[in-house]
């Protein structure tokens, strides 16, 4: 039996979208032709079910906030949909404690690492933003070992 070696990415196809918990616009986007185009969905306030679950389309893997069924924890707000046909050998998820307003993963392509960062900032605080420059800070030498790497930030910044 062989293997197949995947190579990492040479492109990308990335959708930034507030679904502004609309159950409607969740829904349209699962269903409809928009999810089949992309490689990276990024998620702002998406529909969260009755029983804490979010939706996520055929053939995508969903990123969340590594709090979110935290007891007492605020709703989630931020959630990155990965196409599978990336392979799980080229990303992994880097987890942000304390805060479900931000997903965030780290891709190896052909250039270096692009390190992705999905944002949903409440207007009434700028908690979040805190919360992601000491963060980015803390892990500066993991996120951005060398000068071909990437940082990408996409989200709602009211």
């Amino acid at each position: 039996m062989t293997t197949e070696f995947k190579p990492p990415l040479n492109r990308l196809r990335i959708l930034q979208i507030n679904l502004n918990k609309s159950h409607k616009a969740h829904l349209d986007l699962i269903n409809g032709p928009l999810s089949k185009g992309w490689d990276i969905i990024l998620i702002q306030e998406p529909y969260i079910t009755p029983f804490s679950h979010i939706r996520t389309p055929n053939g995508f893997k969903q990123i969340s906030p590594q709090d979110r069924l935290l007891d007492n924890s605020d709703p989630t707000c931020s959630v990155i949909w990965a196409h599978r046909k990336i392979s799980s050998n080229t990303w992994k998820v880097m987890n942000i404690p304390g805060n479900n307003n931000i997903s965030a993963i780290q891709i190896h392509t052909w250039d270096g690492q692009l390190n992705i960062f999905n944002v949903y900032n409440d207007c009434m605080h700028s908690r979040t933003l805190t919360k992601l420059k000491q963060f980015i800070q803390e892990k500066r030498h993991q996120i951005l070992p060398s000068n071909r790497d990437m940082l990408l930030w996409g989200g709602d910044f009211n």
